[in-house]
């Protein structure tokens, strides 16, 4: 996975990638919560020489449907003041591909908040 990068807002989100052994292990960068952080990563993992990013992270979901294990993969990403920036089609299909035989998937567009949302 050389060329993949994890950008995370928590440091226990990206502790979760420590299940990989060292040798199979994406790179991931922690950077804090925030789109400014977050492209921040997304520029020093370029730099390393990732040419695919994922933006990772465990979230309170909202929607009651949604079991406590769910997976979701945005088809959209969307903020207050920002436009709704769509996700690639084919990592998305090839991601739940990868994902379906252990994980419920669904897709849906995610919000993204510097705050709690209640």
């Amino acid at each position: 996975m050389a060329g993949l990068g994890i950008i995370t807002g928590l440091y226990r989100e990206a502790a979760c990638f420590d299940i990989f052994p060292e040798t199979r292990r994406p790179r991931v960068r922690c950077h804090g919560i925030g789109p400014i952080r977050a492209a921040e990563g997304a520029r020093q993992l370029v730099a390393d020489g990732c040419d695919s990013l994922i933006s990772f992270g465990i979230a309170g979901g909202l929607d009651p449907g949604l079991k406590s294990t769910a997976v979701v993969i945005a088809d959209a990403v969307f903020a207050d003041g920002a436009p709704r920036r769509p996700t690639d089609e084919v990592w998305r299909e090839r991601l739940r591909s990868l994902l379906e035989p252990q994980f419920t998937v669904s897709t849906g567009g995610l919000y993204g908040s510097d705050k709690v949302i209640e």
